[in-house]
């Protein structure tokens, strides 16, 4: 994801520049919570003997 986001190779931008890169992502991703569609159902199931 990397990758395609910095328009090339990760391995070919300069430090600088990666960490930014990096920064911006990662500021991103915490802003628009990238996992808001995910459901979570959470509870205790009563479970008896079987029949």
């Amino acid at each position: 994801m990397i990758d395609a986001a910095s328009g090339g190779a990760l391995g070919d931008l300069t430090p600088a520049y990666t960490t930014g890169l990096i920064e911006k992502m990662a500021s991103n991703s915490q802003q628009f919570n990238m996992r808001s569609d995910a459901i979570v159902m959470r509870g205790v199931q009563d479970v008896g003997p079987s029949k």
